[in-house]
């Protein structure tokens, strides 16, 4: 709790810096691995943090504005400062989209308080306007600059991820994150760098890094590899119904298809309207030659996704395995009718990576 509480504070004083100097900011600012509470970082910012409080109460009979905005922001910051934490994140530039108003609204109001005591007449007054009415040109060319700089990172995902990993080379959902895109661009032996590299950071917590690095495993076609990271996974969330469901195609692919039915059937214990799940299972019956129950699931499948071109083939087939001609011939057709309306699909990698 006392870690929260020190990351907490430590975010009402980052977010108060990063209005006044938004350099290197990041899609995501991680959590900090280890934390000195007596350091500066932490230190300083519960003295900052308890000095601007006591100033705004000390002066809060004469001027209640600076109260009034200091409660509004740590109230407005409250629900996202990290006292409950969400996320690997330690704090996210959005955040500040409500809180900044506050600081923003006491900066315009300091200068026009200053304005106005001076005279029009007065030589202070006509020395003010041009410093002030410069310095807010300076700053908006600069913040426009920036603006246009840190859009450019926005281009796309590898993009995004490759500027993240450059400013913050241990944040490991930036390694995750870009290991999956190399994953949809099959560029399958860096999608394994960096999520080996995400594991090697966060092993502890890290579920969807060896979900995905099982994933590329798979697609290499690697399913033994794939299967022992998928039980990892497990260990760390078992009630994923897709990863179960994935693993069961691994077991299947193996040969092993009692395992891959555990597998499958685990994951439509968890949902129960999983239609790839039955899909799967229904397939995986065919294979072991139990054609009832395959029919049977298969059937469940193509009422959870009806016109789906896998679940009316597989029904071709078990129907034809069971003698029963009229109905196998009916399925196919529906299948090769299914498939032809479906066939316009983003296949290159290009098209995926845009997808994503």
């Amino acid at each position: 709790f006392m870690t929260r509480v020190s990351v907490a504070v430590r975010g009402y004083m980052f977010y108060l810096y990063k209005m006044v100097i938004p350099a290197k900011l990041a899609p995501i600012y991680i959590y900090p691995e280890h934390i000195i509470f007596v350091s500066l970082e932490y230190m300083g910012s519960f003295i900052l943090f308890a000095g601007i409080s006591l100033f705004a109460l000390l002066v809060s009979r004469k001027y209640k504005i600076f109260l009034a905005v200091w409660a509004y922001y740590v109230i407005t910051l409250l629900p996202v400062i990290g006292i409950v934490q969400v996320g690997a994140q330690s704090a996210a530039d959005r955040y500040t989209y409500l809180p900044s108003v506050g600081p923003f609204m006491l900066a315009g109001v300091g200068i026009a308080y200053l304005m106005q005591r001076s005279d029009a007449s007065n030589v202070m007054r006509k020395m003010l306007a041009p410093v002030v009415v410069s310095a807010l040109g300076i700053v908006l060319t600069i913040f426009s600059y920036q603006t246009l700089r840190q859009q450019a990172f926005w281009k796309d995902s590898l993009t995004l991820w490759n500027y993240e990993l450059r400013e913050f080379p241990r944040a490991y959902p930036a390694y995750h994150d870009r290991g999956v895109i190399y994953m949809y661009l099959h560029e399958y032996t860096m999608a394994l760098d960096d999520l080996n590299k995400a594991i090697e950071i966060n092993p502890n917590a890290s579920f969807l890094s060896f979900y995905t690095r099982g994933m590329v495993y798979h697609m290499k076609g690697e399913d033994l590899l794939a299967v022992k990271d998928f039980r990892v996974a497990a260990a760390i969330d078992p009630k994923s119904s897709k990863l179960h469901n994935d693993m069961g195609i691994s077991y299947g692919n193996l040969g092993q298809y009692e395992e891959a039915l555990k597998e499958f059937n685990r994951a439509v214990e968890l949902d129960s309207k999983f239609g790839e799940a039955y899909n799967n299972r229904g397939y995986t019956f065919l294979k072991m030659g139990k054609y009832d129950r395959a029919i049977e699931d298969l059937g469940k499948a193509l009422e959870l996704e009806p016109g789906n071109a896998s679940v009316l083939n597989s029904l071709g087939s078990a129907y034809s395995k069971t003698g029963d001609a009229k109905q196998a011939e009916f399925y196919f057709e529906k299948a090769s009718k299914a498939g032809m309306e479906g066939s316009v699909k983003p296949d290159t990698a290009k098209d995926k990576y845009n997808a994503i």
